[in-house]
């Protein structure tokens, strides 16, 4: 686990180099994923599919990442808590996993 990664931009761009970009799923066995599941990936390396539904592992990377704030939607202009927005954009928008962090890096995570 590492727990020196303090931005979720950061996390997403570690994790995204693990693997080719998924939608509509967190992540496989192969560290495919989605931009949260790279999230993921970059907090837990050894991270497999089961893991992600363990509550632990969510509070885990919302405590870490600060994934609960309220912020704006880029798009739709409307503020909803950041894992929902992330998801938003990588899978209804189609944003590269790169293009999320860049946007999550100009808010300031």
């Amino acid at each position: 686990m590492s727990d020196k990664i303090e931005k979720l931009s950061d996390a997403i761009r570690i994790g995204a180099k693990s693997g080719g970009q998924l939608y509509y799923k967190l992540l496989d066995n192969s560290h495919n994923s989605c931009a949260m599941g790279a999230a993921y990936i970059a907090v837990f390396p050894d991270i497999t599919e089961t893991d992600c539904i363990k509550i632990d592992t969510h509070k885990k990377i919302q405590n870490q990442l600060q994934t609960d704030e309220l912020v704006m939607h880029p798009i739709r202009k409307w503020k909803c808590h950041l894992t929902i927005i992330v998801v938003d954009l990588n899978n209804t928008y189609r944003w590269t996993r790169e293009q999320i962090a860049d946007w999550l890096e100009s808010i300031g995570h």
